[in-house]
This record gives structure tokens, sequence and C-alpha cells, in this order.
């Protein structure tokens, strides 16, 4: 999931992404082997239609009930906007014991936008 507001009234714009995991060699039913990653951040940075953004991991909190702040900085990934309806995600996350069973992984998400482009 992810959401990029343009910039305007004040704001430079911003993007806000959620991804939900599972650890492969951990159990489903296991909280601390369910994963929730985000990454966002202003769009004042962005260079060439390209902007770095920080990855956190979050655990814990319940729907509906009080915030966690049990959250820690675990990579970063550039996003690439390539056409209106496409972009490219290359993310690395850290060494750190932090990251568990994703500590050094990286790759890249080719995203494309449902609907396609909206018409001018």
């Amino acid at each position: 999931e992810m959401t990029i507001i343009p910039a305007g009234n004040g704001s430079n714009g911003l993007v806000f992404a959620a991804w939900f995991t599972f650890d492969p060699a951990g159990r489903t039913d296991d909280p601390l082997h369910q994963h929730w990653f985000t990454l966002q951040g202003d769009l004042a940075t962005a260079t060439s239609g390209k902007v770095t953004l920080p990855i956190y991991r979050i655990i814990g909190g319940a729907f509906d009930g009080t915030p966690t702040q049990n959250y820690s900085e675990v990579g970063h990934a550039t996003l690439t906007l390539q056409d209106c309806d496409s972009a490219q995600l290359d993310y690395q996350f850290d060494t750190t014991e932090v990251t568990h069973a994703f500590a050094g992984l990286a790759g890249t998400s080719h995203l494309v936008k449902i609907g396609g482009c909206s018409a001018p």
C-alpha cells in the first residue's frame, strides 16, 4: 500500500507506504514473526523523480487500540517515479539485530498504479 500526496497547500508533498510480511522461518501466529514495515518521508528531497526514504519496523499495537511507540529504523529505500502509473522501489535492510530475518536483504519491486493514469 503506497500513498503519494502531491505538493500543494504549503506542503512539499509526502509519501507513505506500509508493507506487512512474515518471517519465513517463523510461525505465522507468533507476533515476533509478523512484521510491519513503513516508508515515509517528505518529497522536498526528491530529485528527478527519485527520493530516498527510511524503512521503519513497527512491533506490537492492536487495531483500534493505543498506538505503539515501538519502532526502529531498519534500512532505506529509493523510490523512483517512472511514469504517471509506475514506479520502482529499491530497498536495502540494515544488518542490525532489530532487522531480524530481513538483515541484509535487498531487492527491487516494480510498482503499478491500479486503474492507470487519470485523464488530464
